[in-house]
């Protein structure tokens, strides 16, 4: 006979602009009703006032009146009304991505950390010590933790002396739209791309500099070689990158993309000369995984998860090397592909698929005690 077990998985973030984490996990709850089992059901706990047509039926979705930004409120609006929220749709247990945790949670809570960028004093967008106090406060409420690498782990466990609750490593997934694309460089000019929102620790200014020195050595007019898209939401550092392309005189060669939609998500991929992604920390790098998919050329910075999640089909680049990163720009502009790494690129990506990764949350909320 099976047990009824209600999972609710809570996200006060996704009537933002798309994330590497809300598409995750909208990604994995697209796949969750296939995997349940009898008496098992799934649930989403959201602020978003749009619908989200990508979720199926058995899903269901409720709302509550909390606000995503800024942070302090969200977290507020948690603790003041998440466990009240909970206990209405009578959840046997809650997913969390994103901290702090509430306290007075009456089920257990399986959490979520995307990345530790807030540790890092190169980084962080708040005080270290509230950084890290929020982080073990949270920790002591969590009944299992979820990261996308052994990276996220490696430094989780370096940052909390290795207290921490039961953990599983669930890594990021890439949907077959992504896989069923081929290459299709534009003929003339094209672009190299950036997938990703805009904000310092996604190391852009370097990038910047390095584009300016590609076309300053590619001995031709500008014209004739890729311009630059940035593809992603302004998340602060827009207008710096535009005063830094105005300087080094790209206005005309750097295109800011802005929010592209999922569904033009893989052609954009596919007409990359190559996809550029210099940040100095990722938890995970979902464009990356993306980009393979596509079966495109690919170059990481040296940082955080994207040289285990690339491995050999990649160039890895000092992050802030500009030299090594306009050397790589004239090579992909200049060395055909082939049709052997453009197989490589696809077969290693399929490795990785969404189906595999919701299995392995399941499994970590079935383990997880009511």
């Amino acid at each position: 006979m099976s047990m009824k077990r209600r999972y609710v998985a809570a996200n006060l973030t996704l009537d933002e602009a798309p994330s590497g984490a809300t598409r995750r996990l909208v990604a994995l709850l697209r796949e969750m009703p296939a995997l349940l089992e009898p008496g098992e059901s799934v649930a989403l706990l959201t602020n978003r006032s749009a619908p989200l047509p990508d979720l199926p039926a058995d899903v269901q979705v409720h709302r509550v009146a909390i606000p995503a930004r800024p942070t302090w409120r969200r977290a507020l609006g948690e603790r003041l009304r998440l466990g009240a929220a909970l206990d209405e749709l009578g959840a046997d247990l809650v997913d969390l991505g994103t901290l702090p945790v509430p306290r007075g949670l009456r089920c257990p809570v399986v959490l979520t950390i995307h990345d530790v960028r807030d540790l890092d004093p190169t980084l962080r967008r708040h005080p270290a010590w509230l950084a890290r106090r929020v982080l073990r406060s949270s920790l002591r409420r969590t009944h299992a933790l979820v990261v996308p690498s052994s990276f996220t782990e490696h430094e989780l466990r370096r940052a909390t002396g290795g207290f921490l609750p039961p953990l599983r490593v669930v890594a990021g997934g890439v949907e077959p739209r992504f896989l069923a694309v081929r290459p299709a460089r534009s003929v003339g000019r094209g672009y190299f791309l950036h997938v990703g929102h805009l904000e310092p620790r996604k190391n852009l200014l370097m990038l910047l500099s390095a584009y300016g020195a590609f076309l300053e050595l590619s001995g031709e007019p500008y014209d004739r070689w890729p311009r630059l898209v940035l593809a992603g939401r302004d998340a602060g550092a827009r207008a710096e990158l535009a005063e830094r392309a105005a300087m080094l005189e790209l206005t005309g060669h750097v295109d800011f993309a802005g929010v592209v939609d999922d569904a033009g998500l893989p052609e954009l991929y596919a007409g990359a000369h190559a996809v550029l992604l210099p940040s100095l920390h990722e938890g995970f790098g979902l464009p990356a995984l993306e980009a393979l998919a596509a079966g495109v050329p690919l170059a990481v910075a040296d940082a955080g998860a994207l040289p285990q999640l690339v491995a050999e089909h990649g160039m890895v680049l000092p992050a802030e090397d500009a030299t090594a990163w306009t050397e790589a720009l004239l090579w992909f502009a200049q060395t055909p592909d082939t049709p052997t790494a453009v197989a490589a690129r696809k077969q290693h990506a399929a490795e990785r698929v969404w189906t595999n990764a919701a299995a392995q949350l399941l499994e970590v909320w079935r383990a997880t005690e009511t």
